[in-house]
């Protein structure tokens, strides 16, 4: 299912559970919709494991991106507005 939201198409959401059986079909599902989709960036959140994202991404010669989702994630971010800046910044990368 791909939806689109402020531009950014979003093919699938990855999340990895202690009981994660059919993992490995649902990362090749979506190696797959990557490499359909010609999508070239994974966000990734700061707080979760990044082997899974920089595996996928390496497979499928996207790039990751570590997108933080509050002021406090990020040093250099003193301000909402810095915040925002950054965030784009490594969006948009």
């Amino acid at each position: 299912m791909q939806k689109t939201i402020i531009g950014l198409s979003i093919i699938s959401i990855l999340l990895l559970q202690a009981d994660s059986s059919d993992l490995e079909k649902r990362v090749e599902l979506l190696e797959k919709a990557l490499k359909e989709n010609s999508i070239k960036t994974i966000l990734q959140d700061v707080y979760h494991e990044k082997k899974t994202a920089r595996f996928i991404a390496d497979r499928t010669g996207a790039k990751v991106n570590i997108v933080p989702h509050d002021v406090g994630a990020i040093d250099e971010a003193n301000s909402l507005e810095d915040f925002y800046k950054i965030v784009g910044r490594r969006i948009c990368r």
